[in-house]
């Protein structure tokens, strides 16, 4: 059995679409989330000098999201941008959803 295909965004699948549906724009991008590719973030790491503990650090292009946590919970840095570019996807068709 194949796996069915996710979207990167808003984690929507072949078997259970977006509310009011949606299609495939590319292998991992449906149309409802179309919009959030004008939305590039940037993840790097810092090690400040006095510390060996880093941090993963996420910044986007449309300077509305930076967000930082420490290396050891770099995990949930996915699960915070999948939320911005939700609210940027929401925002663009007029759901008013504040970014």
């Amino acid at each position: 059995m194949t796996k069915p295909r996710t979207c990167r965004v808003c984690g929507c699948t072949d078997d259970r679409a977006c509310p009011g549906g949606c299609s495939w724009i590319e292998s991992t991008l449906c149309s409802a989330c179309v919009a959030s590719q004008a939305h590039v973030v940037r993840m790097t790491r810092s090690y400040p000098r006095t510390s060996l503990k880093g941090r993963s650090v996420a910044t986007c292009s449309c300077g509305k999201f930076s967000r930082s946590v420490p290396i050891a919970h770099h995990h949930k840095m996915d699960g915070l941008i999948r939320d911005h570019w939700i609210e940027a996807v929401r925002a663009a068709e007029g759901d008013h959803v504040p970014l």
